[in-house]
């Protein structure tokens, strides 16, 4: 069994499990994503190693924190508050300035949407990938992404972050 698919694997555990993998699977998908980024966009070869996974890993767990809002039956307060305590400890642990990262991320995008004229869910799906991707590439590379390249990083980064991080929550 692949090291991915047993940290994906749906029958095995429950929330509290998935929290605490949480920022090691993040930095596993971070670090696999960096070489067909490459191939396809040399640009990212110019990006230091640690800085390119460190970015992704925290674009995963946001987007992973932002899709425990999705878990059908919906966790009580008591539990969310207890998985979000769990992830913030790891991604501390991880990194001392983990937390901040992922609050920066997620003011970036929340405004974003908030800021938003987009009114059916399908397209403010599409803009929140987009701003994921944007706080991403931006983070990156210092600036606001506006090369054909970059633009085409944006999308990518935040549908495969997306993907990936949407399933997390399955037990």
């Amino acid at each position: 069994m692949s090291i991915l698919s047993n940290i994906f694997k749906q029958d095995k555990g429950g929330l509290i499990e998935k929290a605490d993998k949480l920022v090691y699977a993040a930095n596993f998908l971070a670090t696999s994503m960096r070489e067909p980024l490459e191939k396809k966009y040399p640009i990212i070869k110019q990006i230091d190693e640690e800085k390119f996974i460190t970015v992704l890993t925290v674009a995963h767990v946001y987007w992973a924190v932002q899709a425990l809002g999705s878990i059908k039956p919906k966790p009580d307060k008591a539990k969310r508050d207890e998985l979000l305590k769990i992830i913030e400890s790891e991604i501390i642990r991880w990194n001392s300035n983990g937390s901040t990262y992922v609050k920066d991320c997620a003011a970036f995008v929340e405004r974003g949407i908030r800021n938003s004229t987009l009114a059916d869910l399908e397209s403010n799906k599409q803009l929140a990938n987009d701003l994921l991707g944007t706080w991403a590439v931006w983070n990156l590379t210092g600036s606001s992404p506006s090369t054909d390249d970059e633009l085409n990083i944006v999308r990518f980064i935040g549908v495969a972050v997306s993907d990936y991080m949407l399933a997390w929550w399955r037990v």
